[in-house]
């Protein structure tokens, strides 16, 4: 077997135990809360303008997709206005600067400093690329006027991972956590 074949086989197996455990927290989340609980790698619909906060680094991850949670951990959130990726993006698409100009090139060059293969990125060239799709599904969502859920993008997609996900605070206010993997159609 070749190392590329090895390779694949292994990813493709850790997927499946990803998407086993979320299946067993469904269940678990089912059966303590009932039919209507939250489970793991859910879409749900919600006005982009709606949310005004960003949870702070570190608290969760993806895989903690459909997890309900107690605690504070809602309090531990910032405005999204001083998220340094909505900044940027702020920048770029509302007032007209290039992405370097915005700063995008240099956050994601500190963020894979400290993390390789962030957002897809390994390289300098790498970040390049990634802006320049990310200005190519500007252009696609401008003119199409949707934004295509992950089973639309790729059929064999768990439900929605990799995703825009988000978290439901306390009060039922949606709160961002992190991007949403770059996909074009």
């Amino acid at each position: 077997m070749t190392k590329r074949v090895l390779r694949k086989v292994i990813k493709r197996s850790k997927s499946y135990r990803r998407h086993i455990g979320w299946l067993l927290r469904d269940a678990r989340n089912k059966l303590q809360y009932g039919l209507l609980a939250p489970v793991s790698c859910q879409r749900i619909f919600v006005d982009p303008k709606a949310i005004t906060r960003v949870i702070d680094s570190g608290v969760f991850g993806r895989s903690d997709s459909g997890r309900v949670v107690g605690g504070d951990w809602d309090l531990l959130t910032s405005h999204i206005e001083d998220f340094p990726k909505y900044s940027i993006c702020h920048e770029r698409f509302v007032q007209g600067k290039s992405w370097e100009e915005a700063g995008a090139y240099q956050l994601m060059t500190n963020i894979i400093q400290k993390k390789l293969g962030a957002d897809g990125c390994r390289s300098y060239e790498d970040i390049v690329v990634r802006y320049q799709k990310l200005d190519q599904l500007y252009q696609w969502i401008s003119s199409n006027r949707i934004l295509l859920s992950r089973k639309d993008l790729k059929p064999q997609n768990f439900r929605e991972s990799g995703g825009v996900y988000v978290h439901i605070d306390r009060n039922g206010e949606v709160v961002f956590a992190g991007g949403g993997v770059t996909g074009s159609r």
